[in-house]
């Protein structure tokens, strides 16, 4: 099962699963599809159900991705709830038995340090509230003493593939660039700095290919190693 199966990164999975031979899967999903939708197109699996169905149900595995990951979003009760509460409820509710959970978390937990940076000698500093939101999830992991049937990935910045033309303003900045209208520019136009220490343009951040988080998935579907945060 897959949780934000109609969103960028679960869609781009339910093809590579596909891929592999797999499409006995089901989808579940919240929110506005008016343009979401159109990721599933040609793409197959069982159903569309809504997300508080999922604890009805057995799965072997649960793929959890769905969430409002707008980095630039205020900070809401609403938020909160969608990302950390029920993400924590689903891990109360697995965490005994025998499905295997895999549930997306963020990079953005480990803050805005550009050189020598250790999480465990410096901490963790989320750099805006979805991070937060994120962050809170792995600490209940932590809390539960890493069940070994569960299993967190940190990803970083996620680009590349055919879908990322519905994520709107939260499509990577890579994605940005290959579609701007630079015929008529003849330049192409970059961030602009918010620091006295970094020219406009000057900025770096880390990238990882779709599919490539498509990959990790998979290898955590069926690996032998215990779970964790990743």
């Amino acid at each position: 099962a897959i949780t934000g199966g109609c969103g960028y990164i679960g869609s781009t999975l339910i093809e590579y699963l596909n891929n592999k031979g797999i499409t006995n899967m089901d989808i579940y999903d919240v929110g506005d599809w008016t343009k979401e939708w159109k990721n599933l197109i040609g793409l197959k699996y069982n159903k569309i159900e809504d997300n508080r169905k999922i604890f009805n149900e057995y799965h072997d595995v649960i793929i959890s991705l769905g969430a409002n990951s707008a980095t630039t979003a205020e900070p809401s009760l609403e938020t909160y709830n969608g990302n950390t509460s029920w993400s924590n409820t689903l891990i109360t509710h697995l965490k005994e038995s025998k499905t295997r959970l895999i549930h997306a978390s963020s990079a953005s937990v480990y803050g805005s340090e550009e050189k020598d940076f250790n999480p465990r000698v410096q901490g963790l500093k989320p750099i805006n509230f979805y991070a937060w939101t994120k962050l809170k999830t792995d600490e209940y992991i932590e809390d539960l003493n890493f069940p070994s049937n569960i299993y967190s990935l940190r990803f970083f910045n996620v680009y590349g593939g055919i879908r990322e033309q519905y994520k709107g303003p939260m499509s990577s900045v890579i994605y940005r660039w290959l579609t701007q209208d630079i015929t008529s520019l003849n330049k192409i136009q970059l961030f602009k700095s918010l620091r006295a220490d970094f020219k406009d343009g000057e900025q770096s951040r880390d990238f990882i290919y779709v599919e490539d988080i498509c990959s990790i998935i998979y290898h955590c579907m069926f690996t032998e190693n215990p779970g964790g945060i990743f």
